[in-house]
């Protein structure tokens, strides 16, 4: 999942000091929050643009991953079938 994450800066970097990997921190604690907190002041419109690409990206990702069969599952049922 962290794959996309890297030392790359994100555009307005210099005026929040944060990068991909911190991204990822504040949408885990958002996520186990439930998102009833946002990390910024104001309502989700007024979060900062990178912010919300970055969560996007994050929670596009996770649902690629929870979407995708549990190989030991799958192993699981085939030696099950036999």
């Amino acid at each position: 999942m962290l794959d996309y994450l890297s030392d790359d800066k994100i555009d307005d970097e210099e005026d929040v000091g944060l990068n991909r990997e911190d991204s990822f921190r504040i949408w885990a604690l958002c996520e186990a929050l439930e998102w009833k907190h946002l990390p910024f002041p104001g309502c989700l419109l007024e979060q900062p643009d990178w912010f919300i690409e970055d969560v996007i990206t994050i929670s596009k990702r996770k649902k690629l991953l929870d979407d995708a069969p549990n190989v030991n599952e799958t192993e699981d049922a085939r030696r099950l079938g036999e």
